[in-house]
């Protein structure tokens, strides 16, 4: 939307500000959704892996933070020569399947906070202003020689090679090979 409501020698500025705005805000996301995931995944770990553990006789608690901590860095690698795993095929697919469940248990609150964000803006989406008078069929094109930014006003057609320009505006373009050399022309959809 900002693109559609600046002026026209301003929009790369716009659409430039627009996309570093987007990606501060993935940051943001990444961010959110790591915290929800870890929170979750922590006590979800500690159920599967260190129950699975628990079933091996394996009671060694820094042997199960350990445990844990590999996997979730997913270094599951490391897990087969832990004391207790090591060289035990069974334990060590049993502690993987047990890390696969904790995963998938705390990836779905990634998700569902996804949900919460994405249902948050279609709700601030019901709130935006009619835009309509903003939305106008200008096509800027820029006059090489003198570097002034021109604006003609048309109804696109798709009859004509370049996208979006009028017909007529076009075909008085073309009637100068001269013109048409010189000029660079420069759309915005």
């Amino acid at each position: 939307m900002t693109t559609i409501i600046c002026p026209d020698d301003l929009i790369a500025t716009v659409a430039a500000l627009t996309l570093s705005i987007r990606v501060i805000g993935g940051s943001i996301g990444y961010c959110a959704y790591y915290n929800v995931f870890i929170n979750k995944f922590v006590p979800a770990a500690t159920h599967y892996i260190g129950g699975a553990m628990l079933m091996m006789n394996i009671t060694d608690l820094k042997l199960i933070e350990e445990t844990i901590i590999l996997t979730g860095a997913s270094l599951i690698e490391e897990v087969a020569f832990l004391p207790g795993i090591k060289g035990n095929e069974i334990a060590y697919e049993t502690i993987v399947k047990a890390g696969q469940l904790a995963f998938a248990e705390a990836y779905k609150w990634v998700y569902y906070s996804s949900i919460a964000f994405g249902g948050v803006s279609i709700i601030a989406a019901c709130f935006l202003g009619d835009i309509s008078k903003y939305m106008v069929r200008t096509f800027p094109y820029y006059d090489i020689l003198d570097g002034e930014m021109l604006t003609r006003l048309g109804r696109p057609c798709c009859c004509c090679h370049v996208s979006g320009i009028n017909c007529d505006w076009a075909l008085a373009c073309a009637t100068s090979v001269e013109q048409g050399f010189k000029r660079f022309f420069f759309f915005v959809c």
